[in-house]
């Protein structure tokens, strides 16, 4: 299970089967659904219910609920980033904020070269966010939306620990100053 993490302004801590309403609430609205691979639409407290259950057991996985003084998306990390927000949470850095916490987390947590990621092609906000967060684009694909039912054109992304070491010590130096 994934250990809390706390950043300036947020708590991300696992999800817990209380909050499936809030996550069925955050999730049941289309312009976020139709932006995410795995989440069908409509998407019921079942679901949510479904998809607490199956990551409270996983070892392999660092996934964590993001929360101000009330629950306002995920981020989560194996091999590959992933994130969301509710709409009334677009815009305000969060996915930024919770993004750098996790990839520190996935980074310090082994040894691995690389981190994937990658968004829609017509999800030009979450471009802004991998961009921000130092991935580069490496290729295309299609990946399946479960919520349009199709596949979708995808830009694949990476983070290479080096780049991610070498953008901390700076943000460290920069912070000593």
């Amino acid at each position: 299970m994934a250990p809390d993490c706390r950043t300036p302004r947020l708590l991300l801590r696992p999800l817990r089967t209380s909050d499936a309403p809030a996550l069925a609430e955050l999730a049941n609205d289309w312009q976020v659904a139709r932006m995410l691979a795995r989440v069908p639409f409509p998407y019921t407290v079942d679901d949510a219910l479904k998809h607490i259950v199956s990551q409270s057991g996983r070892a392999d996985a660092l996934e964590w609920g993001v929360f101000t003084d009330r629950l306002v998306g995920c981020v989560g990390v194996s091999d590959h980033l992933g994130y969301w927000y509710g709409r009334p949470y677009w815009g305000r850095g969060y996915a930024t904020e919770a993004g750098e916490a996790a990839i520190g987390a996935f980074f310090a947590s082994g040894d691995a070269p690389c981190l994937e990621s990658g968004h829609f092609e017509d999800n030009a906000a979450s471009r802004r966010v991998l961009d921000k967060l130092g991935f580069v684009p490496v290729g295309r694909s299609l990946q399946r939306s479960e919520a349009r039912d199709a596949d979708v054109a995808h830009i694949d992304m990476r983070l290479e620990r080096a780049v991610w070491l070498e953008r901390q010590a700076k943000a460290g130096s920069t912070e000593a100053s």
